[in-house]
């Protein structure tokens, strides 16, 4: 069983990998567009690099074991993915430094981020052919 985990584990690595890799490439450029500081851009991205980086080795270990898997608490363990970091992104959002930076992301931007969900959805079908998650988790 093990061992048909890894092709899907490989691939969801480095979706995730790319991914970050995107986002951090936008962010760089989008910190390009202000008018702030050279050391006020580099170090909201070294903030927003290893916020990214060690969130994403955090959420990696508790997956590995296996933390994610208990849907019976209140909320469920994969909701919490979600609920830590609103609250950092709500206060980076509504701030004056948040709002100034939004500003100068092209709206395009947000919808080329979404086409991570089409390597997603691809990676969901070859679970489901590997009999690995059930077919309402298919598109």
């Amino acid at each position: 069983m093990k061992n048909d985990l890894l092709i899907p584990s490989i691939a969801w690595l480095l979706l995730t990998s790319v991914s970050i890799t995107f986002i951090l490439i936008g962010l760089k450029a989008a910190l390009k567009r202000t008018d702030w500081r050279k050391d006020k851009q580099q170090r909201i991205f070294s903030i927003a690099s290893i916020s990214i980086f060690v969130w994403s080795v955090l959420l990696l270990i508790l997956s590995y074991k296996g933390f994610f898997e208990d849907f019976n608490t209140f909320p469920p363990k994969p909701a919490l993915v979600i609920l830590i970091p609103l609250p950092i992104v709500f206060i980076i959002a509504f701030s004056k430094t948040g709002t100034e930076f939004l500003k100068t992301i092209p709206p395009y931007w947000l919808v080329f981020i979404q086409t991570f969900r089409i390597a997603v959805e691809l990676l969901l079908l070859m679970a489901f052919i590997k009999r690995m998650i059930p077919v309402q988790m298919t598109f």
